[in-house]
């Protein structure tokens, strides 16, 4: 089983690379027409540039997966804010995009907890559409595939109520939103099992998230469940992808650690390895790249991995049977 790691926004061991330079709807409030602008292009620029840096520290050092932030952007989706973010920057965003195409990088978004497509709110809901539209701006102006991954959203009124009005909202969006959507199951209310169901029907690819899973179990074993998993993605062509995160504490088990457990990881290997060929594995930590370098290189002393960089390995455990 092929293996390649990847890790979100940051760089945390690089300041100087950090690209999430925002602005607060309130400030843009107190400045002038000309300071706004000034301020918004300043912060944009910077961060496309240190985006690409980013990219290159990556192939570097064998990361070539990787989840970029849409705070890079200050306040796109805010309505009341008329400032072109594409076409001064387009010679910045091909630039980023080549660099992606020429390295085979694999990027995607995580939209956060206020993208809600199935809220009992219209408004909510319609932010969330602005949200979208926004993520494949950025995608198409980069000249790539827009992939974002979501989470079904509101559970108020019960699950079946929830994920019909998910698949309502679904309906309405224009194809090429709908072509970029993943979705993952939660911590709290969509199961593994909710969400496959929901991804068959829908027919769009899932994200199976490892801790969401131990905090928000299923009935169904791993052995019945994974074999599906990887088979919505056999329409997109992509590699399938997962996220994997070590709990903060026994007390605090939902909380995302600093690190990742190696050990752990390891086991979620041998449970993976019987039904994939190739993953895609991002690690969601806040030691983010400095986390993937140490997981990689406890990893390489283990049996049955086979490392090539720091992001990439070969799991090769002969008591996986496929």
């Amino acid at each position: 089983m092929k293996v390649r790691l990847g890790y979100v926004a940051g760089p945390e061991g690089r300041q100087e690379l950090r690209y999430a330079h925002t602005m607060t709807y309130r400030t843009y409030q107190t400045l002038s027409v000309e300071e706004r602008n000034q301020k918004l292009d300043q912060m944009i620029r910077k961060n496309l540039e240190n985006l690409l840096k980013v990219l290159k520290w990556n192939t570097a050092h064998g990361i070539y997966f990787y989840r970029f932030s849409q705070n890079m952007i200050p306040l796109a989706t805010k309505e009341e804010v008329e400032f072109d973010y594409i076409t001064p920057y387009q010679t910045l965003y091909q630039e980023i995009g080549n660099y992606v195409k020429k390295n085979g990088i694999r990027l995607d978004t995580h939209p956060d907890q206020f993208c809600i497509l199935n809220s009992t709110k219209k408004i909510v809901t319609e932010n969330s559409i602005r949200y979208l539209e926004f993520n494949k701006k950025i995608f198409d102006a980069m000249n790539l595939p827009a992939c974002t991954i979501l989470h079904v959203g509101s559970g108020e009124g019960g699950k079946s109520a929830s994920i019909e009005r998910f698949i309502n909202t679904w309906k309405i969006l224009p194809e090429s939103l709908q072509k970029m959507i993943v979705l993952e199951n939660d911590d709290r209310t969509f199961h593994t099992k909710d969400v496959l169901e929901l991804c068959q029907r829908i027919k769009v690819p899932f994200v199976f998230d490892y801790h969401h899973h131990l905090c928000n179990p299923c009935e169904e074993s791993l052995e019945i469940l994974l074999p599906q998993i990887r088979n919505t993605w056999k329409q997109s062509n992509l590699i399938p992808k997962m996220h994997f995160s070590s709990p903060k504490s026994a007390t605090s088990f939902r909380a995302h650690n600093r690190w990742i457990e190696a050990f752990r990881f390891y086991d979620f290997l041998k449970v993976i390895a019987p039904f994939y060929d190739s993953v895609d594995i991002m690690l969601e930590c806040k030691g983010k790249e400095l986390a993937l370098q140490k997981l990689s290189h406890v990893l390489r002393f283990l049996p049955s991995i086979h490392r090539f960089t720091d992001g990439i390995f070969d799991f090769t455990n002969k008591d996986c049977e496929k």
